[in-house]
């Protein structure tokens, strides 16, 4: 079996790290190392991010945004930026990529599986780096 290559926090982490300090809300740590992600959102919380990020949506508890790259080799580069960004927070969205077509769902397992600010945070980022393509 050939070699694995590095865990990707070990290239990317620190680099991605330096850019995700998430505008100044999580200064010096990472949202994973607080309770709140594992406080899930209230009803009002919920709408109102969905009221302030067009596209995402709530499908069976879980935040949902499909994006649609211009490309195939677009969404991958997409699906690759997520990654890091995913990697850099240890939290990761369950992602489907068919064609152009990338989607991504959010939920917070260790608070049973419910929406905390953690999700609508890394769907906010993956909306900005979407738009930034």
């Amino acid at each position: 079996m050939p070699d694995c290559p590095p865990h990707p926090t070990s290239r990317f982490g620190s680099e991605v790290a330096a850019d995700l300090t998430f505008r100044g809300e999580f200064p010096g740590k990472f949202p994973h190392d607080s309770a709140m992600t594992r406080t899930p959102l209230s009803e009002a919380e919920l709408q109102d991010f969905l009221s302030r990020h067009p596209g995402w949506s709530l499908e069976s508890g879980m935040l949902v945004r499909t994006f649609e790259a211009r490309t195939f080799l677009d969404g991958i580069e997409f699906v690759h930026r997520v990654a890091r960004v995913a990697e850099a927070v240890d939290h990761h969205p369950d992602i489907d990529i068919r064609w152009r077509k990338v989607t991504l769902r959010l939920i917070t397992h260790d608070a049973g599986n419910r929406v905390t600010a953690l999700d609508t945070r890394v769907a906010a980022d993956c909306s900005a780096l979407f738009e930034s393509m």
